[in-house]
């Protein structure tokens, strides 16, 4: 093969591996920022299951046939929004 065919082909092979690279960096930007809002969103289901584990803890301490409104009313807010996360 002539030495400006290789040339060529060399160029040509050079060409597809950057436009390669430059896809897979896409790609890897994608992934980590989609890694970022995941561990966010798992850091914030297991702050909402810590708080609901307190409330709960706090809520036994009561009389069951007469528990205070507002701690009914949290334990309820706050696992809705655990399952929205789910």
């Amino acid at each position: 093969m002539p030495c400006w065919r290789l040339k060529a082909v060399n160029e040509t092979l050079e060409a597809r591996v950057m436009g390669r690279t430059d896809a897979l960096r896409e790609k890897m930007e994608e992934l980590q920022v989609l890694n970022r809002v995941m561990l966010g969103r798992e850091d914030r289901v297991l702050e909402l299951k810590e708080e609901v584990r307190q409330l709960r803890s706090e809520l036994s301490k009561w009389d069951s046939k007469n528990p205070p409104k507002k701690i009914i009313s949290t334990i309820l807010n706050e696992k809705q929004a655990l399952f929205r996360l789910l």
